[in-house]
């Protein structure tokens, strides 16, 4: 098993608390969601190896997902979400 770790930052760079982090494999499936800590952190652990997708979304504004990201056997993927200026949807 591997974990899927991340931050979510606003259009200033400034880590968010309270964002919604939306994770699923990359065909679709098993959707998991997470709420980002004081520090803008999130965590998804015990992941099988494999490829996910992830996006934040936080008052109205989220982030692009994140296609095809690696997670292998043993090891923490870690990723950046930046939340976007706009009030783009999820």
């Amino acid at each position: 098993m591997g974990t899927l770790s991340g931050v979510v930052l606003n259009a200033k760079g400034r880590p968010v608390e309270g964002a919604r982090v939306i994770m699923q494999t990359a065909s679709g499936g098993a959707p998991d969601a997470s709420t980002t800590n004081a520090h803008g952190r999130f965590f998804f652990p015990q992941l099988t190896h494999g490829y996910y997708d992830v996006r934040a979304s936080f008052a109205g504004k989220s982030t692009d997902w994140k296609h095809n990201i690696e997670v292998r056997t043993g090891k923490q993927t870690n990723v950046t979400l930046r939340l976007s200026r706009t009030g783009r949807r999820p």
